[in-house]
């Protein structure tokens, strides 16, 4: 199959490119971060956010469906 490129007479001018294998590969191990936060600042600030957030955030149990009418049991049992 030709490259949409060919089939209009124009060659590919794009550079090439090469990847970095220490960007590409996700850094695993120790317990500090690349901000120098060891593992129990990291928790307690997660645990602060989440407090945080869930403060501001308003918690409703209701369901709008407990508010709609539903089928009469006499034909829902027929």
């Amino acid at each position: 199959m030709d490259l949409l490129s060919e089939c209009q007479g124009q060659a590919n001018t794009a550079p090439e490119r090469t990847i970095n294998k220490s960007a590409s590969t996700p850094f695993i191990g120790g317990s500090v971060n690349r901000m120098n936060w060891d593992t129990d600042s990291i928790k307690t600030k997660q645990e602060e956010l989440k407090n945080l957030v869930s403060k501001k955030l308003e918690i409703n149990l209701t369901l709008e469906q407990d508010n709609m009418e539903g089928v009469d049991e006499k034909e829902w049992n027929e």
